[in-house]
């Protein structure tokens, strides 16, 4: 740990999750098992992530999140950006749309996940 709070990954490490220069990198705090978790960004986990509340009939506004039909098409942008360091950007209005739906149709637990995951994504 540096003085300002860095820390070295490994390159094994770095290698195997395809962690490289500018890779945006989720932090998570896992308070009962007093651990942080680190979460690389990468194409792998933007595919991954697709999908995550498929089956639970959401709004094409929740496409990615639901693997719909544009969920491929989204997940492809999201990974062009990350790659090229283009800023994302999502209104708050549509990020509480999200939240709300989910919570409704899911729960709290899930819709908070949500928008963890959308955050994660740079988003």
């Amino acid at each position: 740990m540096t003085v300002k709070g860095q820390i070295v990954i490994p390159s094994k490490i770095r290698r195997k999750f395809g962690i490289k220069q500018g890779t945006r990198v989720q932090v998570e705090v896992d308070e009962q098992a007093h651990r942080i978790i680190l979460t690389p960004v990468t194409a792998d986990y933007i595919q991954k992530l697709r999908g995550k509340y498929k089956g639970k009939r959401l709004l094409t506004a929740l496409a990615y999140l639901g693997d719909e039909a544009s969920a491929q098409e989204v997940a492809d942008l999201i990974t062009h950006a990350h790659e090229n360091r283009i800023p994302m950007v999502m209104s708050a209005v549509n990020a509480g749309e999200v939240w709300y739906i989910l919570a409704r149709k899911i729960s709290e637990a899930q819709a908070d996940s949500a928008v963890t995951d959308l955050t994660g994504l740079g988003i």
